[in-house]
């Protein structure tokens, strides 16, 4: 083998390689702990991520205490943005 070709990275893409697809090889491993207190980013995020891959398990009940004065919820209520993404967007078994 050549030394170029030793330096040259391989471009053969998953399939090539026999490997599984991405999204099943790396993302069952790779979860995304959030706090994300609004719908937008919380649309976003079951957008671009498998609501299977995210968790919120960091956040504690009351660890944003106070209330939204806009909209009389608690600022830590991030159930009702999960369950506003739609069922669609929901994990196994119709779980938020």
């Amino acid at each position: 083998m050549a030394a170029d070709e030793a330096t040259r990275p391989d471009t053969r893409d998953a399939k090539e390689l026999g490997l599984p697809q991405l999204s099943e090889h790396v993302m069952g491993n790779v979860f995304f702990d959030t706090r994300v207190h609004h719908q937008a980013g919380i649309d976003l995020l079951v957008r671009v991520i498998d609501v299977r891959n995210v968790v919120f398990a960091s956040e504690m009940i009351g660890a944003v205490r106070g209330v939204d004065p806009e909209t009389g919820h608690h600022w830590d209520d991030t159930k009702r943005y999960i369950e506003a993404a739609g069922p669609a967007r929901r994990g196994p078994e119709g779980h938020p």
